[in-house]
């Protein structure tokens, strides 16, 4: 995106990923205040790292969107839809032959296809 005077704008994907970081932790913050935690558990109990964690993605949410928001994000190689759908026709493919042919048949093919989607050889090697 650029502006009349050669500098980038916003970069609106970069904002949404840094409110997409911002729900996460908000999510994880406040499932974590609702869970029951008696006094059993010592000073670092079963909610400390779940904070620590929000907090964390809450920061990296802050950094993100004044990134974007400077436009410093770096620019994006264009996209590609092929490589995707490669890689989720795997995952569709183990989801259904999981169960008929086993893990380590369904896994494989997974694999397969996703080395295929990243460019590798033919999808039989």
């Amino acid at each position: 995106m650029s502006g009349p005077a050669g500098t980038r704008g916003p970069d609106r994907a970069g904002l949404v990923v840094a409110l997409l970081l911002a729900l996460l932790a908000a999510v994880i913050f406040f499932d974590t205040r609702a869970m029951k935690v008696t006094a059993a558990y010592a000073r670092v109990g079963p909610t400390t790292f779940p904070y620590v964690i929000a907090g964390v993605l809450f920061l990296l949410a802050i950094g993100t969107a004044v990134s974007a928001w400077r436009g410093g994000m770096p620019e994006r190689e264009p996209e590609r839809l092929s490589p995707v759908l490669w890689i989720v026709g795997g995952l569709v493919l183990q989801l259904l032959l999981l169960k008929p042919v086993g893990f380590s048949v369904a896994t494989g093919l997974l694999f397969a296809f996703t080395a295929k989607g990243f460019g590798r050889g033919p999808l039989w090697l």
